[in-house]
């Protein structure tokens, strides 16, 4: 239940933004803080899921949106 907590906010934002630049976005400060914490000497499970799970929960936003967006465009088949 935690991770979607972590994962809620970033998801609703790739799904109201949608677009694929964002994960750039988030992915360099994210990679840049699991890095450092991991060198810092803390542990990698919990760092992981608190720098990593919001990106993913923005990636399934953005993800969606592109899904949505297709099928409305798609032409019905009758």
């Amino acid at each position: 239940m935690t991770a979607l907590a972590i994962a809620a906010i970033p998801f609703l934002f790739g799904l109201a933004v949608g677009r694929w630049w964002l994960l750039l976005m988030l992915g360099l400060p994210a990679t840049t803080m699991l890095a450092q914490g991991a060198r810092a000497g803390m542990s990698l499970g919990p760092t992981a899921a608190v720098t990593l799970l919001p990106l993913l929960g923005a990636a399934l936003g953005v993800a969606m949106r592109r899904v949505v967006s297709r099928g409305r465009t798609a032409s019905p088949t009758t």
